[in-house]
């Protein structure tokens, strides 16, 4: 059983990523909630939009692994999630539970001592998936160069490419 956790739509199922879970023919379950991260500044964002995303996502964590079939991986998409999803992992004592980061981008900083402080900051996190998902190839390999101690498995999927669409009409091709 795989949960994917996503944050962009209270109703998961009916999105174009719900149908193509839907239409890939595993085992699944959508677990909602519609959750906007943007902030005005760094007070909004360590007060307010922060603490929100952690408390929803704990809630989700907690509902995931409460089902009938708790999974086997959960699908995340962003670091506080993998800590969170980590954490009631621990507490509900199912360390067989994968987790997969979904979408990881990672900019470098140019202070050295910032640099330095969230390259361990990732290592961890990225220790804590089991696989992350990244949209090209040359993000995997650069990945895979710069968190070498990571024990997570990088994956390239070209944005896009995961969810299918319809094919174009005779009428979008000739206009």
């Amino acid at each position: 059983m795989i949960h994917f956790f996503i944050t962009f739509s209270d109703d998961g199922e009916n999105t174009p990523y719900g149908h193509a879970i839907r239409q890939s023919g595993i085992d699944y379950r959508i677990i909602s909630r519609k959750f906007s991260l943007r902030y005005r500044n760094a007070f909004e964002f360590l007060f307010i939009a922060l603490p929100k995303l952690v408390l929803i996502t704990f809630g989700a964590a907690i509902e995931s692994f409460r089902c009938p079939l708790p999974p086997d991986v959960v699908v995340v998409n962003s670091d506080i999630e993998v800590l969170v999803f980590s954490l009631v992992r621990f507490l509900k004592g199912r360390p067989a539970t994968e987790i997969v980061l979904l979408g990881f981008i990672y900019t470098e900083r140019r202070n050295p001592l910032l640099l330095a402080l969230r390259k361990i900051y990732f290592t961890l996190v990225l220790s804590l998936a089991k696989g992350v998902i990244c949209f090209s190839r040359l993000e995997q390999r650069r990945y895979r160069d710069i968190f070498k101690r990571a024990r997570s498995r990088f994956v390239a999927i070209p944005y896009g490419l995961h969810v299918a669409s319809p094919a174009a009409s005779v009428t979008d091709e000739v206009a």
